[in-house]
């Protein structure tokens, strides 16, 4: 048998790093280096508007770096969730788990969607391996 609640895990965060990476990934896809050209565009706009350092665009890049690895560490989870799932792997499931925990942390704006993933994940995890130990017939 396999873990519902490792399926539904599973599900939610395709979903999301599908999501993920169609709305964000195709900016950087599309634009290429032009996007990122663009992006410190308006960082040098904003930071003459305000009158600030050059700390706007290292806040810009620093969050566009930890949206990246928020949405590959989402995406290697998924595999690997499915991974588990598919060959009914505990220890595959506990590691994406983990890894929609650390995404989850890195890039806590998204918490009110990581979260229920990565508390899916570690239940399923935890079903998973309930299900997977052979049952042994008592006489």
């Amino acid at each position: 048998m396999r873990s519902k609640s490792l399926f539904v895990a599973n599900v939610l965060s395709s979903i999301w790093a599908g999501w993920s990476l169609f709305h964000f990934g195709s900016f950087l896809a599309e634009g290429g280096w032009d996007a990122l050209v663009t992006v410190n565009d308006l960082a040098k706009i904003v930071r003459e508007l305000l009158g600030s350092s050059d700390s706007v665009a290292t806040v810009i890049n620093v969050f566009m770096v930890l949206l990246m690895v928020h949405i590959i560490l989402f995406s290697l989870g998924s595999i690997l969730g499915w991974l588990g799932y598919a060959l009914k792997r505990s220890g595959c499931a506990k590691f994406a788990a983990v890894l929609y925990l650390l995404a989850t942390i890195l890039f806590p704006i998204f918490i009110f969607i990581g979260l229920p993933i990565t508390i899916f994940g570690f239940v399923g995890q935890k079903n998973q391996r309930k299900l997977s130990v052979p049952q042994t017939s008592q006489q």
